[in-house]
């Protein structure tokens, strides 16, 4: 194990996409970190809406237990954050989600924050977030990508330029700073970022570096989870 081990949980079950936020989250990490990156063991292919969500948290229960004892932080790779609670409860690590981190760093990073999304109708989510986390002040815009989830998954022709179209939208109505709001946009970011003079944010680059900074003022410190019960009523195979 390096100094320290991510585990990158993608919270859908697509491999191709794993494998492009495990190139992202490695593009990321610093020397010395070292990046395991896994899909949810079971759940939706895709995940576009908070039942999708929901859904997904077994499975990353799950890929957590399998590789326990194997990393020091845990990664949610899904720009809805979710199992952040339950797999900081089950295995006392730390654990940070991709959407909360891309805020984070945006939010030191520009004024007039806007998210680019292949997820139509999500604006009124994140402005809610954004407000939960005290920089409602900061958010720009919400522009829809003009691509799908499925469209980023498979490399879809065109899906760049949908990406780099809405961007440059945004930017031209007074967008300061562009979160990219898909873990697996990584390769378009990658593509486009040196076409823009503002800072673009990768999600899931941004969970890698707020991870390394957790762990390093964390170092040598204890953290403890709750173990699991031996069987959860109506979940008999969650666990091993």
């Amino acid at each position: 194990m390096g100094e320290h081990t991510l585990l990158v949980i993608n919270a859908n079950t697509s491999v191709s996409m794993t494998e492009d936020i495990g190139a992202a989250a490695k593009r990321a990490a610093s020397k010395g970190t070292e990046i395991i990156a896994v899909a949810s063991k079971r759940g939706p292919r895709t995940i576009q809406g908070p039942v999708d969500s929901a859904l997904s948290i077994p499975g990353m229960l799950e890929v957590a237990k399998e590789y326990e004892g194997r990393y020091n932080g845990i990664i949610s790779a899904c720009f809805g954050d979710p199992g952040i609670e339950p797999l900081r409860s089950a295995f006392g690590v730390p654990v940070v989600g991709i959407l909360e981190s891309a805020f984070h760093v945006a939010s030191f990073t520009g004024n007039r924050i806007a998210v680019i999304t292949p997820v139509k109708g999500s604006e009124q989510r994140l402005r809610t977030f954004a407000r939960l986390k005290g920089i409602e002040g900061k958010m720009h815009s919400v522009l829809y990508a003009g691509v799908s989830i499925p469209d980023l998954e498979s490399g879809s022709p065109g899906a760049e330029e949908h990406v780099y179209t809405a961007g440059k939208e945004a930017v031209e109505k007074g967008a300061d700073t562009l979160i990219f709001g898909c873990a697996g946009m990584g390769w378009v970011v990658k593509k486009i970022t040196s076409r823009f003079d503002v800072p673009c944010i990768d999600p899931v680059q941004a969970a890698v570096k707020t991870l390394e900074s957790i762990l390093y003022f964390c170092h040598r410190k204890k953290f403890h989870g709750l173990p699991f019960q031996k069987d959860i009523l109506g979940y008999p195979d969650l666990l091993p």
